[in-house]
């Protein structure tokens, strides 16, 4: 069985469209389950090519090496560049495509980390399918402003491919290094509160000492610093978009004493609330 969903927007299918006078424009994306037939291709396109593999394994020649790609894997070819590559139907492959193009695909691509045609290993993501699914949805249904749907689903696409990518190339983080994105999150969340730093170390699982040096080492700041950064980050948001006095801001971010947050606020802006406020 050979099975096939999606849509084109392209003229010529087979080598693909390029386009400059957009950013972003998607020629064509599908998905396929292949599991009765073997199939091949040896062709060179004008656009980019990614593929997401999900199931089984596909073979790709690349340099005049066979590789074969495991579910979970991203296989990107760049615009002219030859490819050659076949599926066998025991392997039962299931995987996504898409071509795109643009003026801003390639620094887009360099920007991801993506700098040539090669593989990517990734693992099975819902969200990633979900992204694919939307993007076959709003071609094939042509709504209005279907196009820039697409470019942005496009950009989210290869940009949590990248973290994806970032993430499994960090083998060498310790536990306390991961646990790091809980602790920013849980600050981002509870600033107002005056929790001792030994709250933090808690979550890492790290002593006071370690957890200090390792949290310097991720964001630059010591925990107390980040936290500062936060609350008045928070205050200048309230002091422009809302019309609370000081003095409430001040209790909003964390401050029980509006003169000494006056003061935090002019070390780390340069000015005094008040005048911040009256310029923005």
């Amino acid at each position: 069985m050979y099975s096939y969903s999606g849509s084109y927007m392209e003229y010529d299918t087979y080598l693909g469209h390029k386009e400059s006078t957009v950013p972003y424009s998607i020629n064509s994306c599908g998905y396929i389950r292949i599991d009765s037939k073997d199939v091949s291709l040896n062709r060179t396109r004008r656009d980019f090519y990614v593929i997401y593999l999900i199931n089984g394994a596909g073979h790709y020649i690349m340099n005049n090496d066979t590789l074969t790609a495991k579910a979970g894997s991203i296989i990107a070819y760049w615009p002219d560049h030859h490819q050659n590559y076949y599926y066998l139907a025991l392997d039962n492959p299931e995987f996504y495509w898409i071509h795109f193009t643009g003026s801003q695909a390639e620094s887009l691509m360099n920007s991801l980390g993506f700098s040539g045609s090669g593989f990517y290993n990734i693992g099975i993501h819902s969200e990633l399918i979900a992204l694919f699914e939307k993007i076959i949805h709003e071609l094939q249904i042509q709504k209005m402003f279907f196009h820039s749907l697409c470019a942005g689903y496009l950009v989210q696409l290869l940009s949590s491919f990248s973290r994806e990518v970032a993430s499994l190339s960090s083998r060498n983080k310790t536990p306390a290094d991961s646990g790091m994105e809980n602790v920013i999150t849980t600050m981002n969340k509870e600033f107002q509160r005056d929790h001792l730093i030994e709250y933090y170390a808690r979550i890492c699982s790290l002593s006071l000492y370690q957890f200090i040096r390792n949290f310097k080492k991720v964001t630059n700041y010591s925990p107390a610093k980040y936290i500062e950064k936060i609350r008045i980050a928070k205050a200048k948001e309230l002091l422009r978009d809302s019309d609370l006095s000081i003095t409430e801001i001040s209790g909003i971010v964390g401050y029980k004493d509006p003169f000494y947050f006056s003061k935090v606020f002019k070390k780390e802006s340069g000015i005094p609330p008040s005048e911040f406020k009256s310029q923005n």
